[in-house]
Protein backbone atom coordinates (compact mmCIF):
# COMPACT_ATOMS: atom_id res chain seq x y z
CA UNK A 1 0.00 0.00 0.00
CA UNK A 2 1.08 3.60 -0.97
CA UNK A 3 2.66 5.92 1.97
CA UNK A 4 -0.33 8.54 2.99
CA UNK A 5 1.80 11.83 2.92
CA UNK A 6 2.17 13.87 5.21
CA UNK A 7 0.79 17.76 5.96
CA UNK A 8 2.12 21.26 6.99
CA UNK A 9 -0.63 24.03 8.08
CA UNK A 10 0.71 27.38 9.34
CA UNK A 11 -1.42 29.65 10.71
CA UNK A 12 -1.27 32.69 12.92
CA UNK A 13 -3.52 32.88 16.42
CA UNK A 14 -3.03 35.57 19.07
CA UNK A 15 -0.22 37.43 17.62
CA UNK A 16 1.96 33.80 17.06
CA UNK A 17 2.59 31.11 14.44
CA UNK A 18 1.55 28.02 14.74
CA UNK A 19 2.57 25.01 12.32
CA UNK A 20 0.84 22.02 12.71
CA UNK A 21 2.69 18.81 11.55
CA UNK A 22 -0.03 15.68 10.58
CA UNK A 23 1.30 12.33 10.02
CA UNK A 24 -1.76 10.79 8.78
CA UNK A 25 0.41 7.30 8.18
CA UNK A 26 1.04 7.28 11.84
CA UNK A 27 -2.51 9.52 12.70
CA UNK A 28 -0.83 11.86 15.19
CA UNK A 29 -0.07 15.70 15.08
CA UNK A 30 2.48 17.91 16.46
CA UNK A 31 2.36 21.81 17.30
CA UNK A 32 4.98 24.59 17.13
CA UNK A 33 4.69 27.87 17.99
CA UNK A 34 6.45 30.69 17.15
CA UNK A 35 6.69 34.79 16.80
CA UNK A 36 7.34 34.47 13.01
CA UNK A 37 6.03 32.16 10.13
CA UNK A 38 10.32 31.21 9.81
CA UNK A 39 10.76 30.53 13.37
CA UNK A 40 8.05 27.92 13.30
CA UNK A 41 9.65 26.47 10.61
CA UNK A 42 13.25 26.89 11.98
CA UNK A 43 11.88 25.04 15.39
CA UNK A 44 9.69 22.02 13.12
CA UNK A 45 13.19 21.49 11.34
CA UNK A 46 14.97 21.64 14.60
CA UNK A 47 12.19 19.34 16.55
CA UNK A 48 12.08 16.93 13.48
CA UNK A 49 15.94 15.94 13.43
CA UNK A 50 16.41 15.76 17.01
CA UNK A 51 13.10 13.66 17.35
CA UNK A 52 11.53 15.46 19.96
CA UNK A 53 8.29 16.86 18.44
CA UNK A 54 5.36 16.41 21.13
CA UNK A 55 3.27 13.96 19.21
CA UNK A 56 -0.40 13.63 19.60
CA UNK A 57 -2.48 10.66 18.71
CA UNK A 58 -5.61 11.70 16.86
CA UNK A 59 -8.53 11.06 18.62
CA UNK A 60 -10.68 9.78 15.88
CA UNK A 61 -7.66 7.25 14.79
CA UNK A 62 -8.43 3.80 14.20
CA UNK A 63 -4.86 3.22 16.68
CA UNK A 64 -3.39 0.75 14.23
CA UNK A 65 -0.36 2.84 14.33
CA UNK A 66 2.01 4.69 16.61
CA UNK A 67 5.39 6.35 17.09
Amino acid sequence: TPRRVSTVTAFTEGGSWKVLLSDKEAEMSAFVTGSSFYAVLDALEAGVVAGNLDWRSWPWAKGKKRR
